[in-house]
């Protein structure tokens, strides 16, 4: 989930929901843009963001009908300018909410002209107090058990904890009106990304967040593929700080680059880790790297490799569920106190969370 920014205007939105402005007039507009906007494509010379060369975003009469001023701050129209700080800077160019105000917004100006929204006026509400209401109200309609919230460094600590204390509610809310369908009695989980965070207990845990991404792990494990045993320093660190706090760990990611070393290695390097852990979408099938575009990273985001799942990364995908379920089985993995074994060959340790006690031994190369 984001609660930062908003999206950027696009040619479909401007076109259906009446806001903004564009240099292009009369039949120009007809024979370049059509009767549908978003048909547009790149003419020669030109890229998918040459649209924007068409749209007059000085044009402050028309651009106040799209979120409003008290929504968000962005260089277009006459908005309140983006700061440069982390909190009220446009990322990306990205429109900057006003999660920090406390002046009551209502609804963003385009939702006049939306007629299938549910959202309703509330009366005192600000921009945060909308958000949050909104994305918990996801959680009570549909019983969501957790958010991966983004770019957690630009929005205010409490903020957050808003976020958590009435997703919690929500889901509390859901699973005593749905008995039948609800998986178990955990309460609700807010994972968060902060660029660059580590296996260390900051600021976010005090403010709702249940894990935040581990950046360090990566590259940790990228330089264990040979040898498992070079995790025995990491695994054996992270088991001793992460007595009152957790994080999430990951090899691949849509922010950096997609893990393809050691093969079958890398699910013992992922799903043996403690801590929480996310499986990145085709990490265990081996997804290759897409087209890029504009982007150098858009190839992270490249479609699933359904085929390869059941043909030439079958087996893959067996290590990979057999390792997930044996870590499924043990909270230790995840959870327990390590201590790592003195062995003549190879490397190992045990694990113990609780009644649950696990030994894992890994023998080297055959």
């Amino acid at each position: 989930v984001v609660m930062n920014h908003a999206g950027y205007a696009t040619l479909a939105d401007m076109q259906e929901y009446q806001f903004g402005a564009l240099y292009l007039s009369g039949a120009e507009r007809q024979k370049i843009l059509g009767d549908r906007w978003t048909n547009w494509r790149p003419a020669a010379g030109q890229s998918w963001h040459s649209f924007n060369d068409y749209i007059n975003f000085s044009d402050s009469a028309a651009w106040e009908k799209w979120w409003g001023k008290k929504w968000i701050r962005t260089d277009i129209g006459d908005y309140d300018s983006p700061g440069f700080d982390d909190l009220t800077l446009s990322l990306a160019f990205l429109p900057d909410i006003k999660t920090e105000s406390t002046t009551p917004s209502g609804l963003p100006a385009f939702y006049a002209n939306k007629p299938d929204t549910k959202a309703k006026f509330i009366e005192g509400y600000t921009p945060r107090d909308y958000l949050t209401h909104w994305l918990s109200q996801w959680v009570h309609d549909y019983g969501i058990d957790g958010f991966r919230v983004d770019t957690a460094k630009n929005v205010e600590l409490p903020a957050w904890q808003q976020l958590k204390t009435q997703a919690s509610a929500a889901l509390r809310e859901w699973k005593q009106a749905n008995p039948d369908k609800a998986l178990d009695n955990s309460p609700f989980w807010m994972t968060g990304e902060a660029w660059g965070h580590g296996v260390m207990k900051s600021d976010y845990y005090r403010y709702g967040f249940d894990a935040m991404i581990n950046f360090d792990y990566q590259e940790q494990a990228a330089k264990a593929v040979d040898c498992l045993a070079e995790m025995g320093p990491v695994w054996q660190q992270m088991t001793d700080k992460m007595q009152d706090f957790n994080v999430l760990s990951y090899l691949s990611s849509h922010d950096t680059r997609l893990f393809r070393e050691g093969g079958d290695k890398a699910a013992e390097l992922l799903l043996l880790s403690p801590g929480a852990v996310q499986i990145f979408y085709g990490d265990e099938s081996a997804r290759p790297f897409g087209p890029t575009g504009s982007d150098p990273l858009q190839g992270t985001r490249s479609d699933m490799n359904w085929q390869d799942v059941s043909g030439k990364s079958a087996a893959a995908v067996a290590h990979w569920q057999r390792i997930s379920q044996f870590r499924a089985r043990h909270p230790a993995i995840g959870a327990g106190q390590q201590t790592t074994l003195t062995l003549k060959h190879g490397y190992g340790f045990v694990r113990q969370y609780g009644d649950d006690t696990v030994m894992v031994v890994w023998a080297g190369r055959r």
